[in-house]
């Protein structure tokens, strides 16, 4: 068990861990109520890394994304154009690995944009996002 000592300021309380008089640590949280400390131990975040590659139109995009291993969570893929062109898709990743395909896609240059949108062991991702090209055929 984590003790903490309290000390009251100017604006409300600083909590210091009783065995190393430092102040709490960034990966722990805490909230103050009537004095009783609750801490709550933050989850690491979640990193994501996407690629895609440049297609001929009417082919279909595959981006790849590559999570933690022991990631358990849903991946969320947006894919945009400058035209207006917008879909959204759901991936479950398995072993750090997953693909997520967009079909026939029309020329132009696109953004797909990633999410991992957490689990029981990671915080949400901040978004990653890959550009690609369709051409003409």
């Amino acid at each position: 068990m984590k003790y903490v000592k309290l000390f009251e300021n100017n604006s409300g309380y600083t909590a210091y861990t009783a065995d190393t008089e430092n102040f709490i640590t960034p990966n722990v949280s805490y909230c103050i109520e009537e004095k009783e400390v609750y801490l709550h131990k933050r989850k690491p975040v979640a990193t994501l890394f996407l690629v895609g590659m440049n297609i001929i139109a009417g082919l279909d995009e595959t981006i790849r994304a590559t999570v933690p291993t022991d990631y358990t969570g849903q991946l969320r893929m947006v894919l945009s154009s400058e035209s207006g062109y917008y879909s959204e898709k759901y991936s479950q990743p398995t072993n750090g690995k997953a693909r997520i395909v967009f079909e026939g896609l029309p020329a132009g240059s696109y953004r797909a944009t990633g999410k991992c949108l957490g689990d029981v062991k990671y915080s949400p991702s901040i978004e990653a996002s890959t550009t690609f090209k369709v051409s003409a055929n």
